[in-house]
């Protein structure tokens, strides 16, 4: 049932599951974790030092919270390139390099 003044929300946006899908069609197939916390870290300090780098594993594997990994998913769509696989185009070591 709805209602005649009820709003139209897009309510996927506000779980988490949707932030950790779109997370993981951003990063690239290889990539340094250490690499991207750091580019991070140079914008927010969320990212900064030994705790900055455990918040991007937990966010990386499915661990981190709506608001962290809503939060990384951002930040990554605002320093880097997106191409035309939408894929972010992370300038950092790969994983076998690092």
């Amino acid at each position: 049932m709805s209602y005649p003044n009820q709003r139209a929300v897009n309510t996927q946006a506000l779980t988490v599951d949707y932030w950790r899908g779109r997370l993981q069609d951003l990063l690239p197939p290889k990539y340094s974790l250490r690499g991207l916390a750091a580019a991070l870290a140079k914008t927010d300090d969320y990212y900064a030092d030994v705790v900055g780098y455990s918040r991007m594993q937990n966010i990386v594997n499915g661990r981190g919270s709506l608001q962290a990994t809503a939060r990384t998913v951002d930040l990554i769509l605002r320093l880097f390139p997106i191409d035309t696989a939408g894929k972010a185009v992370l300038d950092l070591p790969t994983k076998s390099n690092s």
